[in-house]
């Protein structure tokens, strides 16, 4: 079995800017956009947690 670090800083760089762009003046199509990604990025790291190991 192959163990790997998982990469939290990215995702909390990448949650940050979500933030800031949320925090910005969007249209409403862009707003969707930006907590679309927030939302995936989300469950991404929840699944990474429920399937790790360690």
């Amino acid at each position: 079995m192959i163990l790997k670090e998982r990469d939290t800083i990215s995702g909390r760089k990448k949650a940050m800017e979500l933030d800031l762009l949320l925090s910005c003046h969007l249209t409403s199509e862009h707003r969707r956009i930006v907590e679309q990604e927030k939302w995936k990025l989300q469950a991404g790291e929840s699944a990474e947690d429920q399937v790790a190991y360690v």
